[in-house]
C-alpha cells in the first residue's frame, strides 16, 4: 500500500530502494532529486522465470523485464499476511546490506533532500 494504491501480491521478493531505478546501468537511479521510493515486486517465480529473470538483470533488461512489476511512492507500508493465524509476522529484510527482522507491517517513507554530502570544491 503506497500513496493511496493498494497492491495485493503474493511474492517470495519485494525490492523497495531509496531511488527508483533505471538510469544509465542497471543499478543507477533515474534521479537522486525525485523523492521517490522505487518498488519493485517480483512473483509467480517458476524455475524458467528465475532464469529468464536472470538473464533479464544481467543484460541490463531488468526494467524493461514482464517478470518484475515496478511502481513509485513517496511512503507505503508493506504487510505480510498468512492464511493461518499460528504464523508470525516478521519480515526478513536487508536494509543497506544489513540482514534483519522487524515486524509487520512496516512503514516506508522517504524524506527527499534530507542527506547533506560534503564534496570537494570544483576547480
Amino acid at each position: 500500500q503506497g500513496d493511496g494504491l493498494q497492491w495485493l501480491v503474493r511474492a517470495p521478493m519485494v525490492v523497495i530502494s531509496n531511488n527508483e531505478l533505471g538510469g544509465p546501468h542497471a543499478y543507477a537511479p533515474k534521479s537522486l532529486s525525485d523523492g521517490v521510493l522505487g518498488i519493485y515486486v517480483i512473483s509467480n517465480l517458476t524455475y524458467w522465470r528465475v532464469l529468464g529473470l536472470a538473464r533479464d538483470v544481467l543484460a541490463g533488461r531488468w526494467s524493461t523485464s514482464n517478470r518484475i512489476d515496478a511502481a513509485t511512492a513517496r511512503s507505503l507500508q508493506v504487510e505480510k499476511r498468512s492464511r493461518f493465524k499460528s504464523r508470525r509476522k516478521s519480515v526478513t529484510v536487508s536494509v543497506d546490506g544489513e540482514i534483519m527482522t522487524l515486524q509487520s507491517p512496516l512503514s516506508i517513507k522517504i524524506c527527499p533532500a534530507a542527506l547533506i554530502l560534503l564534496s570537494p570544491a570544483e576547480q
